[in-house]
């Protein structure tokens, strides 16, 4: 009934406008060009008269907005604006609602993080964008998990590079965070720390009189302990049983000076007895054993390879030739030796509260709003090493053999035995240096500070010591790291 009446009234208007030209009379007529609704024409104008363009009150077109009135559907007439006036000649007048597209932008809330993202401008209706890599820093222990159109994550959800197709509308998509495990579980016993290194990575002091600076450029996990001859055991029996691993030395149960042979104390004390190439053949060893084991769905990648290509697994310490760099596979989630940047930054960190004994932002560049053990200092400690009493608390040095992992009080990150103990074997994450920190139990107090390391170039016989069994092998160990 409704679009009869609407007919009947459209028919009437036209003729009558057939009737108006005949006494001289002129209709302006609008036509909404692919738009909605209707505008009555403009009627009785006689020539000379002269019309001002009104408003367009058609309903534009989905992703479309007015432009202008024309002459012609396609534009391709003449063009008036809202406001302007023609003058009547001796005929009727058409004006064709002319649409121009509407545009929108993508906005990117860091919800939380710090940080900003640019705008996308200059979107259509029905374009379609991906999402970009989120480059906001997480709030703390948190990482990137989405995007999302509702920033408690209750709307759209889109990875990074997924498709947004364009409404009629901007839109803000909003970095939607999920929590970083503060452990990650080797075996139920052996537990990894992390390190929340902010993505644009993290300058500390270094040095005894933290005069220079070091930098880790990415989050990592660290282990709790030492490694335990427990657990070294048994990764290093199934890798060679199953994987036709083969390591140079078998291990010893904790450590004795002048005592290189018999076992001390029980399976949680801390290996001895091995060479750095021990340690980073047994590396991947227990990636493996992990992969093994773990019901994950993703496996660990390996670190470590006899090839620069990555291709051919590092299994025998006896591959590791003196004076050849180890080669690393940088961005592998596997187990690994720490470099002497994260093993430092782990020792020193206090984080971003104040504890006692701290250095904040000296020298110039360090990272601003960090608090870290000061380098003449064992990791931990109230005071400096110039007071034993202090460096006792934390590091098991001076009894000439080894105790047990988790003896003594754990640092700020709930790691232990970063000073005394045994010393930590390190390698760079080129592979070209081995190292050792941390001091032992055969070491003075003022030995285990945390900015002493000892550096050994891999192409000097002499200094490739560690690998034979001198003294020194009987107070080193080693714990692992593993990228995030």
């Amino acid at each position: 009934m409704k679009r009869n009446f609407i007919f009947f009234i459209l028919v009437l208007f036209l003729f009558s406008g057939c009737i108006g030209e005949l006494l001289g009379y002129y209709d302006v007529i609008f036509d909404n060009n692919g738009g909605k609704g209707i505008m009555l024409p403009e009627r009785k104008n006689e020539k000379g008269d002269v019309f001002t363009l009104p408003e367009s009150t058609f309903e534009a077109p989905e992703g479309k907005e007015f432009k202008e009135w024309n002459t012609e559907a396609d534009g391709s007439g003449d063009s008036y604006a809202v406001g302007d006036s023609i003058t009547f000649e001796d005929s009727d007048i058409k004006f064709y609602a002319i649409w121009k597209d509407l545009t929108y932008k993508a906005s990117f809330d860091k919800n939380g993080g710090i940080g900003s993202i640019p705008f996308i401008n200059g979107k259509k209706y029905g374009d379609s964008m991906n999402l970009p890599v989120c480059i906001f820093t997480p709030p703390n222990l948190k990482e990137f998990k989405e995007w999302n159109t509702v920033a408690d994550g209750s709307g759209d959800s889109f990875g990074v590079g997924e498709s947004y197709t364009f409404e009629a509308s901007d839109v803000t998509f909003y970095a939607i965070w999920k929590d970083i495990p503060s452990e990650f579980n080797i075996t139920t016993d052996d537990i990894m720390k992390y390190v929340a290194i902010p993505a644009s990575g993290i300058t500390f002091p270094r040095g005894a009189s933290d005069n220079s600076t070091g930098t880790v450029a990415s989050d990592y996990y660290i282990a709790e302990t030492e490694t335990t001859y427990r657990l070294w055991n048994a990764v290093r029996t199934w890798a060679v049983d199953n994987q036709a691993y083969v390591f140079v030395n078998e291990g010893r149960q904790g450590g004795e000076y002048h005592n290189e042979n018999t076992p001390v104390g029980d399976e949680n004390h801390p290996v001895t007895r091995i060479s750095w190439k021990d340690a980073v053949v047994w590396c991947n060893a227990l990636t493996e054993y992990y992969n093994s084991n773990n019901e994950s769905e993703v496996d660990l990648v390996l670190v470590y390879y006899s090839d620069e290509s990555f291709e051919t697994i590092l299994k025998s310490a006896s591959d590791i030739s003196d004076g050849t760099d180890v080669n690393v596979n940088p961005t592998a989630t596997g187990f690994r030796l720490p470099s002497s940047e994260e093993w430092e930054c782990a020792a020193r960190w206090q984080g971003i509260t104040a504890g006692v004994n701290y250095v904040e932002t000296n020298p110039d560049g360090c990272t601003v709003g960090y608090y870290w053990t000061k380098g003449d200092s064992a990791s931990g400690a109230i005071s400096n090493s110039e007071d034993d009493s202090t460096t006792v608390a934390v590091g098991y040095v001076e009894p000439w053999t080894s105790m047990q992992v988790k003896s003594k009080v754990a640092n700020a990150l709930g790691l232990y035995d970063m000073s005394g103990n045994v010393r930590e074997y390190l390698i760079t994450l080129d592979g070209s240096r081995a190292m050792a920190v941390g001091g032992s139990f055969y070491d003075y107090a003022n030995t285990c500070d945390v900015s002493e390391t000892y550096s050994y170039d891999l192409d000097n016989i002499y200094d490739n010591r560690l690998s034979y069994g001198t003294y020194k092998v009987t107070t080193m160990g080693f714990r692992v790291v593993k990228n995030r």
